[in-house]
């Protein structure tokens, strides 16, 4: 039987009197792929915020391996829980490796030195996302994408076991939207982890995961099997523009009308 990693009982949260989720139920096991889905301003970000304990929820309760989030010391948290921004803002002047280096922090022992086995992962998480060749730049040099592919890396050597990613694909071209998200997921399921992914593209979400957390407004949602959530009546309702589907090789598509 696989180990429930997140369970949400009873949600709901709130910003300036607007109900973004309501009494929102969520289990979430070991090897799952969770795709939020919502319009921009549904709630996407300030949910994936509540889970890491960024943002206080209005009511609830939030489990972490069965234990009260809220109970948890901020460097246990860590251990379990990582987070990719949907923006970057870096302001210390580190390099590359540094920088991967830091996704280590919450396992760190001493703080006198680097242990070996951190700078492996590191050198190896430079390597599997195209770094290696820039580990000494800072990280002010870098382009969008770059920078892109550096907080993915730092979030892979965190190891934690809920990754939740605010739109991975930002930056990103479409070769490397696929390779990011093809490794990036590779990796979580070597660890026995699990992820939540926000994004504004439904077409990822349908390749990348197989459950679907779907933010229709007013604080309603839909959740469950990807092809039970991912319809054209669900996706157009919440979208509040008419989504059509088509099938190619095996794969559902689904575009605007």
């Amino acid at each position: 039987m696989k180990e429930t990693i997140l369970d949400i009982k009873a949600l709901t949260l709130q910003i300036a009197g607007k109900c973004l989720c309501a009494n929102l139920n969520l289990s979430i096991t070991q090897n799952q792929h969770w795709g939020l889905l919502g319009k921009n301003g549904v709630g996407k970000t300030s949910l994936l915020h509540s889970l890491m304990g960024l943002r206080e929820i209005d009511s609830g309760v939030i489990f972490l391996h069965g234990k009260p989030m809220s109970e948890l010391p901020r460097r246990e948290l860590a251990t379990l829980v990582g987070i990719l921004f949907q923006e970057h803002t870096h302001t210390l002047p580190s390099t590359v490796l540094e920088t991967v280096l830091l996704g280590r922090h919450p396992h760190v022992q001493s703080m006198l030195r680097d242990d070996p086995l951190d700078l492996q992962k590191a050198q190896e998480a430079l390597q599997d996302f195209d770094l290696t060749t820039i580990a000494d730049r800072y990280i002010d040099t870098l382009s969008g994408g770059e920078k892109q592919r550096l907080a993915l890396a730092m979030l892979v050597v965190q190891s934690p076991k809920l990754f939740l990613l605010d739109e991975p694909s930002n930056h990103l071209d479409i070769a490397y939207q696929i390779k990011m998200l093809d490794l990036l997921t590779q990796k979580i399921d070597g660890q026995n982890a699990s992820l939540i992914m926000a994004t504004h593209d439904i077409n990822l979400a349908a390749r990348y995961c197989d459950q679907i957390i779907l933010l229709t407004g007013n604080g309603e949602y839909l959740s469950g099997p990807r092809q039970t959530v991912l319809t054209e009546e669900n996706l157009s309702k919440a979208f509040s523009y008419e989504i059509q589907s088509v099938a190619i090789q095996n794969r559902t598509l689904f575009f605007p009308v």
